[in-house]
């Protein structure tokens, strides 16, 4: 009998070798169920993260500070195991006890390091400031002092501190409502809390970089809020299963917050789609739609949709032959899914990984920018052996019924916003295809660059743009000069700032609009320009838009009266695509090293702007 992940990790703690091997157990975390990612999340939280940063240079870290009403000490395990599950080496750091309040107003341990700080309240904090007996009115007055408290807490936080807030709405425990015997008060009390929960819900549309759990879904999928036992002699108000869940959903906003959301849905047909198998039972014969089993294959083919309709691109990798794929898509009504829903079907005999790799290549996105989902224990295996990188859903032909809660559980494309970009994300795949026929045809590269007709513009971003140049940062790791995120509240205070500049990159082409495809954040003195970071999605690459960019840069901070224009270069496992950009310009290197690089580049003679492609002037500029 094989050894298990979690006696491998046991036997690597024992050792001492647990950070010098903590890759292969974060590579095995996502076959884990629940319970054994929290037992393995009880281990990282013991590992040397710094150990193993150096031992695994390549493996994100993630850094978590969760302050609180009550003790929480209990979350460090399951929050290490599913920050694992999401790739990060993790590091939990978890307050004193009630001490949130002074905590967001003086300071929070490892505040200045932390990916995220988690506030998590409960009941009590509530109930402690009425007395022992107490109507619904007073618990609102008392809800209404809590939040005003909130709201000054982490204002003040989000004014001295970039590091994102998340907060919890807090559930009312059976017992208090138990406490109120007539059916009006109950009422009343229920209207007040839930008030009071949507009053929380909406600070994250009023306070910039705070995002809201909301606890409801939480508490349905966990079960159990609390044990009264652990509540009443350790101070433990929280149950397992919901530190768990709890656990889960954070895992998710900072992956979010990381810019490692997942971009697109692989998915099987046969067993995971639709029932029974599309070659023996032909194009008419599949099940979809009808009965009980094919309203399951049905709801799943609706989840799908609607991913599909907020930015997730579908894709398709099916052991089958092409034209019976595309027959069914077609003529199948039973089938709520089309050929033209999916920007690559991959319908053939080849191996999986070789076909989820190539749809990676085609859309010019990472194989960890991919989630696969099949029936096939064989298949999921052949996938996670070859591209361990690629989240991988298992689902059971036999159980159709609970294929989108796989699916959706684990929160793969989870995003602090969907953006206009993400919304035409789909179409714009789609007109690559055009793009690369062109190419294909095209008599030499530079008939290719001229024929497109690319056209750039560079504007300070509006207040509804802001969203997408922080996703930017968030999401782009290969052409990202810093990989310094960077989240909408952040962004408009650079654009505001006297002493700096935001300006996002639009492009066009003769075969359509890419949107907003890039963001460059530039310091501003008297004598020179600093550009911080510029982040560009990889759709453009390979046509200059990126020396274009750092040309009209040039050219703008010589028309302000700047001598000379600076660049930073921070190395990461991703981003090599734009180590060259300023050597590559002419800029001259002042101090290079494995992991960073500074250059500069005086104004007398600004490099030229490449011909083949037209720079859009807008009305107005930054400064």
């Amino acid at each position: 009998m094989s050894m298990s992940l979690l006696e491998h990790a046991r036997g690597l703690r024992r050792s001492g070798r647990l950070e010098a091997q903590l890759d292969e157990i974060i590579a095995g975390l996502p076959d884990q169920d629940d319970d054994t990612l929290c037992r393995i999340g009880q281990l990282l939280v013991t590992a040397d993260a710094e150990a193993a940063a150096e031992s695994h240079p390549a493996l994100p870290r993630a850094t978590v500070s969760v302050i609180g009403s009550s003790t929480l000490a209990p979350i460090r395990a399951p929050l290490a195991g599913m920050l694992g599950f999401r790739g990060f080496v993790p590091t939990i750091r978890v307050g004193d006890y009630a001490q949130y309040m002074s905590e967001l107003l003086t300071g929070v341990d490892g505040e200045t390091e932390a990916d995220a700080i988690v506030c998590v309240l409960d009941a009590k904090e509530v109930f402690r400031r009425l007395p022992v007996v107490w109507t619904p009115g007073q618990v609102a007055d008392a809800w209404a002092a809590v939040l005003d408290e909130l709201v000054v807490a982490v204002g003040g936080l989000r004014e001295r501190s970039a590091c994102p807030v998340i907060l919890t709405t807090v559930e009312l425990p059976p017992r208090l409502m138990a406490e109120i015997v007539d059916l009006a008060s109950r009422t009343e009390l229920s209207l007040a809390w839930r008030e009071a929960n949507s009053t929380l819900l909406r600070l994250a549309q009023q306070l910039p970089g705070v995002y809201v759990i909301d606890s409801a879904p939480i508490l349905a999928q966990a079960g159990s809020l609390d044990d009264e036992r652990l509540a009443a002699y350790a101070q433990i108000r929280f149950s397992e299963d919901y530190f768990t869940e709890l656990s889960r959903e954070i895992a998710a906003i900072v992956t979010a917050l990381r810019g490692r959301t997942s971009k697109c849905l692989v998915v099987d047909l046969d067993g995971t789609m639709w029932g029974e198998v599309l070659s023996e039972v032909g194009p008419a014969g599949v099940v979809s739609g009808e009965g009980p089993v094919g309203e399951c294959f049905s709801a799943m083919q609706g989840v799908v949709r609607h991913l599909a309709a907020q930015g997730v691109l579908l894709a398709i990798s099916s052991k089958n032959d092409d034209d019976l794929v595309r027959t069914t898509l077609r003529d199948n009504a039973n089938v709520d899914l089309a050929e033209e829903d999916f920007v690559a079907i991959a319908a053939n005999w080849d191996p999986k990984p070789n076909n989820i790799e190539a749809i990676a290549q085609g859309l010019n996105i990472g194989v960890d920018s991919l989630v696969f989902v099949d029936d096939s224990a064989s298949e999921r295996g052949s996938v996670r052996t070859a591209l361990p990188s690629v989240r991988v859903v298992a689902v059971d032909h036999k159980e159709p019924a609970l294929h989108a809660h796989a699916v959706l559980r684990a929160g793969y494309f989870r995003s602090l916003h969907v953006t206009a970009d993400d919304l035409e994300r789909a179409e714009r795949y789609r007109a690559e295809t055009q793009r690369l026929e062109f190419k294909r045809s095209a008599g030499s590269i530079t008939d290719y660059l001229v024929g497109l007709a690319t056209r750039i513009e560079l504007t300070e971003p509006t207040d509804a743009e802001l969203s997408r140049i922080s996703q930017i940062t968030l999401r782009t790791n290969q052409f990202n000069t810093t990989t310094v995120r960077r989240d909408p509240g952040v962004v408009a205070a650079l654009r505001d700032s006297a002493d700096s500049a935001v300006f996002g990159v639009r492009c066009t082409d003769r075969y359509g609009d890419h949107g907003l495809i890039g963001a460059a954040f530039v310091e501003i003195t008297s004598d020179a320009w600093h550009i911080d970071n510029f982040a560009m999605s990889c759709r453009v690459l390979g046509r200059n838009v990126e020396d274009a960019v750092i040309g009209w840069i040039c050219q703008r901070a010589k028309a302000a009266g700047a001598a000379a224009v600076t660049g930073s270069f921070l190395a990461s496992p991703k981003n090599a695509k734009a180590a060259g950009l300023f050597a590559g310009l002419g800029f001259s290197t002042v101090s290079k090293s494995a992991q960073a690089a500074s250059y500069r580049l005086e104004l007398g003679n600004p490099p030229q702007l490449p011909p083949h492609i037209e720079i859009a002037e807008p009305a107005t500029t930054t400064p």
